[in-house]
């Protein structure tokens, strides 16, 4: 859990602006420290060394490559600041990065935090389900849930080797989650914890906008589960996201997943040389959002 944010900051101008930014931190719950390189040793080395969990717990903004990089290789979560002086600044594996620091809610630091420190996003919660991001280690569960035959007649297999899974879902987790910020999520039982299935929305160059997937395990199937989790799936793609265009390509045979669109509010509507032609094409029917729109 993130409890500081230490920001390490050369320009004066992005100093001033941590100041700031620290006192409001510091009342959403957070401890927030400006300091220099110069006082870098008493500023987390000292908590590397005294409180190895305070050092676990803490978020290191900097606009100084070096310093980035020394926190980086002692196993730290830190995040580049670019500035006007640092523009042409080298990184090196740092993959997240701020623009400014102020207007910064403590809600993005948090989130900040947990993708550099590999802590799986929980998306959101339904009556009886938590959805959350994948990892490495659920993979596992999942090909418990894809030993049932009926589970793969309409969409594609895991890996033959399990190895190759764990390997894709590792490049997926660094690539779609940390790039887009969605893609495909796992589905939790909330009381029992137990993996149930996935759900999510990937983009789709040739839509212009998001499809909507989904799989639930057999011993889960028929219980309203799908359309629970789904109908959340789509509210966040609208609402946080801002997603108008939301489609689901449903195969020929696939029944249950037709009803399912429906059910949900989506429409059919005539496949297109942009849309694959062996499906079905479900789209969602338009309505207000609150957030910003991609169309």
């Amino acid at each position: 859990m993130l409890k500081n944010i230490i920001f390490i900051i050369d320009d004066p101008k992005e100093r001033a602006a941590a100041e700031r930014a620290g006192a409001v931190l510091k009342g959403e719950g957070l401890r927030a420290v400006l300091t220099e390189r110069r006082a870098l040793s008493g500023a987390w080395t000292g908590l590397l060394q005294d409180a190895q969990d305070q050092f676990e717990e803490t978020l290191f903004v900097t606009d100084n490559p070096q310093e980035a990089e020394t926190i980086h290789r002692a196993g730290g979560c830190v995040a580049a600041l670019f500035t006007e002086g640092n523009r042409r600044e080298n990184f090196v594996d740092i993959p997240y990065a701020l623009e400014q620091i102020e207007e910064v809610e403590a809600s993005y630091y948090r989130k900040l935090y947990e993708r550099c420190a590999g802590i799986p996003w929980t998306i959101l919660r339904t009556k009886r389900c938590t959805v959350r991001e994948m990892t490495v280690e659920d993979v596992d569960a999942l090909y418990r849930i894809y030993e049932e035959p009926s589970i793969t007649a309409y969409m594609e297999d895991l890996f033959e080797d399990r190895e190759e899974e764990r390997e894709y879902t590792a490049n997926y987790i660094r690539n779609v989650y940390g790039f887009y910020g969605y893609g495909m999520w796992i589905i939790e039982r909330s009381d029992t914890g137990e993996i149930i299935g996935r759900a999510g929305v990937e983009y789709k160059s040739d839509t212009g906008g998001l499809e909507l997937g989904y799989m639930i395990a057999r011993p889960y199937q028929r219980q309203g589960y799908a359309e629970e989790v789904c109908r959340a799936v789509l509210d966040y793609a609208r609402d946080e996201l801002g997603f108008l265009n939301i489609y689901s390509l449903v195969k020929p045979g696939n029944t249950a997943s037709a009803c399912l669109c429906r059910k949900l509010g989506m429409e059919r509507v005539e496949n297109s040389g942009a849309i694959q032609q062996d499906y079905l094409v479900f789209r969602m029917k338009k309505s207000p959002v609150k957030a910003k729109t991609h169309e």
